[in-house]
């Protein structure tokens, strides 16, 4: 007992519910019997209008546990609950007016009793105000003599449930404010691509970006041709002589290393290495002296000669020196080269033998002759009292370029880089023809096929054979669909690469893969597929396998381009996802798909994104997974986007959908509430139509889940579908949403999902405001 009222002292002192949190568990413990609580009404019932929540409830549970209460304690604990904003003791308040008028024709507290029930018609919840309503209605009978107390707090209730009861107790109901009706406006019309920019080398700087770096290469080659010194000369100023990223390098995967070597090539130029051993069974490009071929119009040379990529080069074979010898001088090169690059010398500093002003550095291997004596000496290729020479002194000369591996690289990072090694070697071996095929005339990345007919002629005038890697970049480049007359001008100009060009073109160029996406996941140690065995729970590491079916097009350069896509193979290409949607302008799939390893994690900028959009070609699952990348996280251009593709009509709205729909159920990553501010932007821009396609798939994973209850998120997504689906005069019913519209619920989701019900069955709004008789909020869910 002692406990028992120190614990109601306690409450009645005040606090928070943090401070009374150990007083509220000791008072359930204690279990007060209901004579116990009868005998503190007066104690529990001042606690119900400030206690804290928590507090209050244990009070109000304690007045339930004592037994009947007396009219007076049951009025002034109705008024008391009613006066508080959380939800349930407001609607604990209700059911003690209910309780106490059932069956009474005029009660002698009915003042009260009304009192309450008005101040619950001005509650900020829907719920608490529908409830007060129909408990009015209903004991009407009993509330008579306050009648004017409730007629006098009928404008504090919605329209429709004033209107009601102001029908039997008097008072006039609030006209609550139409708010002004949206007109969406149409989509914009679609933005014509713009010229691309002429050639210059003044863009050296930034030739990581794929508009400068197709500049920088354009310019390039023409200054090769026609004018190597003045090139030589530019070069020169804006490199500075020193090229680091020329040194040994097992591979190069970056376009500036690739500018550098040509930059060197020009500066500072390196013999032409011998040619490989073995002969090459392809016939050998044209000479730029050379006349051109003498292939007729009709020839139809095999496109595998055209497009033959050429075996990366190697230097003399080098006289064997011993197996040990060999190897102290491997080690000590790539040492020394190492330590050229940490130190950023001059290229001619990795030289050993100190040519063209670099130091001597025998000093340095010195200390190490005496142990290992004359096998060092004998790897080195001399004495280490005075400068190095022989074959092995150039131990830090400039490396050639090299490709890297296929399995390092994804496709289209490799597919570029083999552009840049064919212009280096031919820059080597004296080939370069006097244009590139494939510098874009549109910002796209597309070729006017009339432009490159014109390119193909320079060529074959001067006797020039393009480059195989640069023509199949070109053919790539050209807009769908066949273009007969520039077909019949490339016939006619009679060389193996316009004879290609020329079937290409009346062919109407490469057929559309067939791609798909695969989920994966980690169950442990073990890789998973989402199609094969969904998990239990949502898993935390997922990765996204493009999958690329291509019919063989004969060409290497193309068909490596379209190979099947290996898991690993992207972790070094970031750097160059920008230049891919330029590679691929007619067929954009393929880019989204090259996209899905990264596109999870760290993500895909919303700039490459939105090249994607603007290129051509088929927009399937993979490009659908790109976009919805960019809606679920909300990313800033995100509504941009679908409003750009609309406007084209080449959206897949409905993939769109489902595709951010098995993010937000597959992922932990993404949001509701963000989502649909990204669709309601991009709706009213003028993309309504596409945004209910979108919706149509995406909405059953906006709805709670079964035994979930409703919250503000769901009411926003479904509130957004109804105004959309009125914008679009959208017809035909969606099953989840029609089980919660004929539920019956009162909450503000319920009557959502009611409007958007109505909307979709007559093509008008849902009766706003129905006051149903059911005694509780049904829960969520029930489908």
């Amino acid at each position: 007992m002692e406990l028992l009222d120190g614990c109601l002292r306690r409450f009645l002192r005040g606090g928070d519910s943090i401070s009374l949190r150990f007083f509220v568990r000791l008072h359930e413990m204690l279990d007060p019997t209901p004579q116990e609580a009868a005998a503190r009404t007066r104690d529990y019932l001042r606690l119900l209008p400030v206690a804290p929540g928590p507090v209050a409830e244990l009070a109000l549970g304690q007045l339930r546990r004592g037994g009947s209460l007396e009219p007076a304690d049951t009025a002034e604990a109705a008024g008391a609950l009613t006066f508080r904003a959380e939800s349930k003791l407001a609607l604990g308040g209700l059911r003690l007016v209910e309780g106490e008028t059932d069956g009474a024709t005029g009660h002698p507290y009915a003042a009260e009793l009304a009192a309450a029930l008005a101040t619950a018609f001005g509650h900020a919840s829907y719920e608490v105000q529908g409830r007060a309503a129909r408990i009015a209605l209903k004991r009407a009978a009993a509330l008579a003599p306050a009648g004017q107390v409730l007629a006098e707090a009928v404008p504090l209730l919605p329209e429709a449930l004033g209107v009601r009861v102001a029908g039997r107790f008097g008072g006039e109901a609030a006209r609550e404010e139409q708010p002004e009706a949206f007109t969406p406006p149409p989509l914009p019309a679609p933005a014509a691509p713009e010229p691309f920019p002429e050639p210059t080398l003044d863009v050296w700087e930034s030739v990581h970006t794929w508009v400068d770096g197709e500049r920088w290469l354009a310019a390039f080659v023409r200054r090769a041709a026609t004018d190597r010194e003045g090139l030589r000369r530019t070069l020169a100023g804006q490199f500075g002589g020193g090229h680091p990223q020329v040194h040994s390098q097992e591979s190069w995967v970056e376009v500036s290393d690739w500018i550098g070597a040509l930059a060197a090539q020009v500066t500072d130029p390196e013999p032409d290495p011998e040619p490989d051993p073995e002969p090459d069974p392809e016939p050998e490009p044209a000479s730029a002296s050379a006349g051109p071929e003498p292939t007729s119009a009709s020839a139809d040379p095999e496109p595998a000669s055209v497009f033959a990529r050429p075996e990366r080069a190697v230097g003399a074979p080098e006289q064997a020196a011993g197996g040990l010898e060999q190897t102290i001088g491997e080690l000590l090169e790539a040492a020394w080269s190492g330590a050229v690059r940490l130190l950023g010398l001059h290229p001619s500093a990795g030289r050993m033998d100190g040519s063209r002003g670099g130091p001597a550095v025998g000093w340095i291997l010195e200390p190490l002759a005496g142990p290992l004596g004359g096998p060092l000496t004998g790897a080195l290729g001399g004495s280490m009292a005075g400068p190095m020479s022989g074959p092995s002194a150039g131990l830090g000369a400039r490396s050639q370029p090299s490709l890297p591996p296929a399995d390092e690289v994804a496709p289209p990072h490799l597919f570029l880089l083999r552009r840049l090694d064919e212009i280096h070697r031919a820059l080597r071996a004296g080939t370069l023809p006097p244009v590139l095929l494939a510098t874009p005339t549109l910002t796209t990345g597309h070729l006017d096929p009339a432009v490159l007919v014109e390119r193909l002629a320079e060529c074959a005038a001067v006797g020039a054979a393009p480059l195989p890697a640069d023509l199949a970049q070109a053919l790539l480049r050209l807009p769908r669909g066949r273009h007969p007359e520039a077909a019949g001008q490339a016939a006619r100009i009679g060389s193996p690469a316009a004879a290609t060009a020329a079937r290409w073109l009346a062919e109407g160029g490469l057929r559309d893969p067939e791609t798909h996406v695969r989920w994966s996941y980690l169950d442990g140690a073990t890789d998973r597929l989402f199609d094969e065995h969904e998990p239990a729970e949502r898993p935390y590491q997922i990765r996204l396998r493009p999958v690329l079916r291509a019919e063989p097009t004969g060409h290497e350069a193309l068909d490596e381009l379209l190979t099947t896509r290996t898991r690993w193979s992207w972790f070094r290409s970031r750097g160059l996802l920008s230049w891919w949607p330029s590679l691929l302008p007619s067929h954009r799939e393929i880019v989204a798909a090259d996209y899905l390893p990264d596109i999870l994690h760290p993500g895909v900028a919303a700039r490459w994104v939105r090249n994607l959009a603007d290129a051509d070609g088929p927009a399937g699952e993979a490009m659908a997974l790109v976009l919805a990348c960019q809606v679920a996280r909300a990313e800033p251009e995100a509504a941009a986007l679908l409003v750009r593709m609309a406007a084209r009509g080449d959206l897949p709205a409905e993939e769109v959908g489902a595709q951010v729909a098995l993010l937000l159920r597959r992922t932990p990553h993404y949001q509701q509430r963000p989502i649909v501010v990204v669709l309601a932007d991009a709706a009213r821009q003028g993309a309504y139509e596409a945004v209910w396609r979108l919706l149509t798939r995406l909405l059953p994973a906006l709805l709670p889940a079964p035994g979930e209850r409703a919250r503000v998120e769901h009411t926003e997504a479904v509130t957004l579908a109804a105004d959309v689906a009125a914008w679009a005069g959208a017809r035909g019913p969606i099953p989840e949403v029609s089980a919660y519209a004929t539920a019956g619920g009162r909450s503000r989701f319920a009557r959502a999902c009611a409007r958007l019900h109505d909307q979709l069955r007559h093509g008008g709004p849902a009766a706003r405001g129905r006051v149903h008789e059911g005694e509780e909020e049904p829960v969520a869910g029930a489908r």
